[in-house]
């Protein structure tokens, strides 16, 4: 969360994202001879909306999103067997204050629950949020064709 290293955010959190995916794809999808599976790629709850201290970071959180519900629409499930999923953790395991509010945040185990019921109820390209402690819950988020013109 530096945008002072933009170059970084972007390798790790946009460059490094596509490689698993496209390697899991790879090794994984039935039409390169795997059995398909599950990829579940890591966001973040700004991923999800915005921030004006770190629009870069931001920014790179919204693209998780964004490939892991295009990969996860039925094209690329019937030709590869692979569910995309994505998991947006909110704030992990650090006591914050925010304008004199003090919050206990999730910690990592609540995320990692929370992955199981990602990987064995979440939808092709369903995206889920882990956050205050409370059980991950699915983001319904519209596609162009369910908005109105």
């Amino acid at each position: 969360m530096n945008d002072a290293h933009w170059e970084l955010e972007i390798a790790i959190n946009v460059s490094a994202v596509v490689q698993g995916s496209l390697f899991g794809i790879k090794y994984m999808g039935k039409n390169n001879g795997g059995k398909g599976g599950v990829i579940v790629n890591i966001a973040s709850i700004l991923g999800l909306q915005n921030l004006a201290g770190c629009p870069v970071y931001v920014g790179t959180k919204h693209f998780v999103v964004g490939l892991d519900r295009s990969f996860g629409t039925p094209y690329f499930l019937e030709r590869t067997g692979i569910t995309f999923l994505t998991m947006c953790p909110g704030v992990t395991d650090t006591p914050l204050d925010i304008g004199g509010w003090k919050v206990r945040l999730s910690g990592p185990s609540n995320v990692a629950k929370g992955m199981y019921t990602l990987i064995t109820k979440g939808e092709n390209g369903s995206v889920w949020v882990s956050e205050g402690g409370q059980p991950i819950y699915e983001v319904a988020i519209p596609d162009r064709t369910t908005l109105r013109k």
